[in-house]
């Protein structure tokens, strides 16, 4: 049995995802003090959705990327580049050896086993008969 995955492990849904390419494509050229002001930005949008009456997923998830991008930004001269940010591309290389879902096997999705290739059984047979007959 594998251990338990921590509640910081999971994996993260195909909205924050969105969010997260959403903030890294505005981020793109950026330098740090430019992020620095998203961020604040953002972190506004955060407690007028808290005054509000809860702050959304989205903003909370928008602006701890923006704090992430800053923080990157803090020791690097140059502008934001998600192909150079160790994090982005961590992450893409994590998808790419991510396992693929595993198949079901055929007869599962309908409840019947599929149908045989009609033209494998015919030659399986031809070669049965000419076995039988000792023909080459």
């Amino acid at each position: 049995m594998s251990p338990e995955r921590e509640p910081s492990e999971r994996e993260p849904s195909e909205r924050e995802h969105a969010v997260w390419d959403r903030v890294r494509r505005a981020a793109t050229g950026m330098n740090h003090h430019q992020a620095k002001a998203a961020l604040g930005a953002a972190r506004k949008a955060v407690e007028d959705t808290s005054a509000d009456g809860g702050t959304t997923a989205d903003t909370r998830t928008e602006a701890d990327e923006w704090e992430r991008i800053t923080d990157a930004l803090a020791d690097h001269a140059g502008p934001y580049d998600p192909a150079t940010d160790p994090f982005v591309q961590g992450q893409l290389a994590a998808r790419s050896h991510r396992a693929p879902p595993a198949r079901e096997h055929p007869c599962d999705m309908t409840g019947r086993h599929p149908s045989p290739d009609v033209s494998a059984l015919r030659n399986n047979a031809g070669q049965q008969e000419r076995h039988r007959t000792g023909a080459a």
